[in-house]
C-alpha cells in the first residue's frame, strides 16, 4: 500500500526549492555520519543507538527532543519506503509532490544531507485536500472545483489532474460520491503516540 508523507525541507522550507530542483528529500539534524548500513527496521533500535550522539553534540537539547530528531531521520532514511509519495511544503502555501525511487543516500557537507531521491512525474498533476477528523461527501464538490482549477489553469497538454482527500474518518455519504469520482482517492489518517517511562 502507498503511504503518503510531509516532509518539510529544512526550517521554513529554506531548502525547497533545492530538493525540488535536485530531486530529493533529506534532513539534517546534525548527525554527522554516514547511515548506511545503521538504520535498523525498527526505529527504537535506531534511537537507542543514536539519542546520545545527538545529545552529546548538542546538550542544550533533551532527550525528548533528540529523540524527536532520531525519529524523524530515521523515518527518512528507512521508514519511507520507495513508492511512497512525499508532500513538500515550498514555503510559499503550497505543496510539491512526489515519489521515492531509491534507498538513503549521504550527501556529506550538503544541506539535509541524509537523502531520499525522488521523482517528479510530470503526466500528473494531484490536488490534495486535507481535512482534520472527519470528511463529509462535501469535500468531493470542494475538491472536484480545485480539480477544474488544475486543468484549466495548471495543467500543461495531456498532464491528467487527480485528486487525494485525505481525513481522519469518512461516512457513507462520501463513500458513495467518490463511487462517481474515479480520479479521487480516499486516504485515512492515524494519529498515535506512547508514553514510555525511561
Amino acid at each position: 500500500m502507498k503511504n503518503y508523507y510531509r516532509v518539510m525541507l529544512g526550517r521554513k522550507s529554506a531548502f525547497a526549492e533545492e530538493g525540488f530542483a535536485q530531486g530529493f528529500v533529506g534532513a539534517d539534524f546534525e548527525i554527522p555520519e554516514d547511515l548506511t548500513g545503521k538504520l535498523p527496521d525498527e526505529w527504537r533500535a535506531f534511537n537507542k543507538r543514536f539519542i546520545p550522539i545527538c545529545l552529546a553534540g548538542h546538550p542544550e537539547k533533551t532527550k525528548i527532543g533528540a529523540g524527536l530528531a532520531c525519529g524523524a531521520l530515521w523515518t527518512i532514511g528507512k521508514g519511507i519506503r520507495n513508492g511512497d509519495m512525499i508532500l513538500s511544503p515550498d514555503g510559499t502555501g503550497s505543496y510539491r509532490v512526489g515519489e521515492v525511487v531509491g534507498d538513503y543516500q549521504y550527501a556529506p557537507g550538503l544541506p539535509l544531507p541524509h537523502r531520499r531521491p525522488v521523482s517528479k512525474d510530470k503526466r500528473e498533476l494531484l490536488v490534495l485536500e486535507l481535512k482534520k477528523g472527519r470528511a463529509s461527501d462535501v469535500v468531493v464538490g470542494q475538491i472536484l472545483r480545485y480539480i477544474g482549477y488544475a486543468m484549466q489553469e495548471l495543467a500543461e497538454n495531456g498532464q491528467r489532474v487527480k485528486g487525494v482527500i485525505i481525513a481522519l474518518e469518512d461516512d457513507q455519504k462520501l463513500r458513495r460520491a467518490l463511487a462517481a469520482s474515479p480520479d479521487i482517492a480516499f486516504y485515512r489518517y492515524q494519529v498515535s503516540f506512547k508514553l514510555l517511562k525511561a
